[in-house]
């Protein structure tokens, strides 16, 4: 009995995760081959699930973060895709919910 239902499980499941790894991959390559976020002074740093984590001076962060946001959701042909921005020195920083509103042209 648990067996099935683990299997029922995976199977629901496998599918969403084979598409959100694909998603990400795609954007990751985009972003990595983006000659205006190497202009920028960006560089890719971390892919951890659903996040990528990019590194690059203070002054550029704004047009980094548009840049982020504008490969993210055209990684894949889906209506809907959404990204955000968080900008901080480390991880918990940019996931710290933002005291004023990041300014990123969408």
């Amino acid at each position: 009995k648990w067996g099935f239902a683990a299997a029922c499980r995976g199977a629901d499941n496998t599918p969403m995760q084979v598409t959100g790894a694909a998603i990400i991959g795609a954007a990751m390559v985009s972003v990595i081959d983006c000659p205006d976020v190497r202009r920028n002074g960006g560089l890719l740093q971390l892919q951890i699930h659903d996040e990528l984590q990019l590194r690059g001076p203070d002054e550029n962060t704004g047009a980094l973060g548009s840049l982020l946001v504008e490969h993210m959701e055209a990684a894949w042909p889906m209506k809907n895709l959404r990204a955000t921005v968080g900008i901080g020195d480390n991880w918990m920083d940019a996931k710290a919910p933002a005291k004023a509103p990041v300014k990123v042209k969408n």
